[in-house]
């Protein structure tokens, strides 16, 4: 589905509304020519102009596509942001370490376990930002794979403590995807 919204965002308004104009004006001479049938070149040469603009379109549709699909804008800052932040995420891998066997016991812990929270938040900008569309599933892979897989392999009980304590919507499609 996001593929094909990135697809549908990759069409240019105007030359979709040439396009359809074209196409009205090719139907209008079509009829025409069939009521009056003297005008077989005018409408060929409108049919052929037509096909010419509908490739065209297509080509920079693809284009586009390709384009807002591999954007790197975005995903670069939020790289530079997490690499930025590498005593954050020290601090957070070693209470991870460290405080294996506290992680789903978030209630008796929180203080000494919320330094994990700074490092799951940037990474979950990435998904926000993924959600909303301002980076494509294909780069955020790219860019972050390697740490959200660390994280969630390390920090998945703590994750799901959180989750089943806020009763998010997300822990039960999670669960429902499993």
């Amino acid at each position: 589905m996001r593929r094909f919204k990135r697809l549908l965002l990759s069409i240019p308004s105007a030359l979709a509304v040439t396009f359809v104009a074209l196409c009205f004006t090719a139907f209008g001479l079509a009829e025409s020519q069939r009521l009056q049938p003297g005008i077989a070149h005018l409408t060929l040469w409108l049919f052929l102009g037509l096909l010419a603009a509908a490739a065209l379109l297509v080509i920079q549709m693809y284009l586009e596509y390709r384009r807002r699909t591999y954007d790197p804008t975005w995903v670069l800052k939020l790289q530079d942001m997490w690499e930025s932040k590498e005593k954050i995420r020290a601090v957070a891998s070693r209470v991870i370490r460290d405080n294996r066997d506290k992680l789903s016991k978030i209630k008796e812990h929180e203080t000494l376990l919320c330094p994990i929270d700074d490092a799951l938040d940037m990474l979950e900008d990435v998904g926000f930002y993924m959600h909303g569309d301002q980076i494509s599933p294909e780069v955020a892979h790219h860019h972050f794979y390697h740490w959200i897989s660390g994280y969630w392999c390390a920090a998945h009980d703590y994750i799901k403590a959180w989750q089943v304590k806020e009763n998010s919507p997300l822990a039960a499609s999670i669960q429902t995807l499993r």
